[in-house]
């Protein structure tokens, strides 16, 4: 609740004295289209003003960008009521400074500025810079990873095994197929009982072919100028 409320919830009050004992704070996705890299800052900078004695450092953890809008994509339809393709709720329109404000639009582009996130934190903190593509590529890759964390958090860890990589740990948070999106999909469409008319094949594909090569081209665009 209390990282919840740090990333996300701007009102929250803090108190002058940090209540908790931790090696790291996590929290996923937390430069998205409702916040911006000043308060992001301004929320980290809160444990130097309270513990000037600590070298704050950033784990930042980056995943391939289309892979990681498309799985945000389906969080939002098989946890909330999205049933339009990427292509009729993306926002191409960059905001460096403020929040997105087309609600009509949840996705933008705006989140995969990656060169501006990584320049800003790297002016303010030490910054560790890791692939979610790189970590889990297989056992050997996220074991690579555990002792790369213990050696910066300078921490050490309960060593992985073979049995931590057996099959009910890989179901754990399995994603939805491609199937049971388009069955939610249409399931969530049904539900918000709109008076228009879509045709089945709508729901076939999450994003067009179009779609893909924009998204590449803008991230391009944005990240190598």
């Amino acid at each position: 609740k209390f990282r919840l409320n740090f990333f996300y919830n701007y009102n929250y009050f803090f108190q002058k004295k940090f209540p908790y004992k931790f090696d790291i704070l996590s929290c996923e996705n937390f430069l998205n289209p409702y916040t911006n890299i000043n308060l992001l800052l301004s929320r980290i900078r809160y444990f130097e003003k309270n513990y000037p004695k600590r070298k704050i450092e950033v784990l930042l953890i980056l995943r391939k960008p289309f892979e990681h809008l498309l799985s945000l994509y389906n969080y939002s339809v098989a946890n909330g009521a999205v049933y339009e393709k990427l292509d009729d709720i993306f926002d191409f329109s960059y905001f460096p400074y403020a929040s997105n404000m087309n609600k009509n639009k949840p996705f933008t582009i705006t989140a995969y500025n990656y060169k501006s996130l990584i320049k800003n934190l790297k002016k303010n903190f030490k910054v560790h810079i890791f692939w979610y593509e790189d970590i889990f590529e297989n056992h050997l890759s996220i074991k690579n990873f555990q002792s790369k964390l213990s050696r910066i958090l300078s921490k050490d860890f309960e060593k992985l095994n073979d049995s931590n990589f057996n099959e009910n740990n890989k179901s754990r948070n399995r994603s939805l197929s491609k199937q049971d999106i388009l069955k939610k999909r249409i399931k969530n469409f049904k539900l918000k009982k709109i008076k228009l008319i879509v045709n089945k094949s709508y729901f076939k594909t999450r994003f067009s072919v179009k779609f893909k090569r924009k998204f590449i081209l803008h991230f391009n665009k944005m990240n190598n100028s």
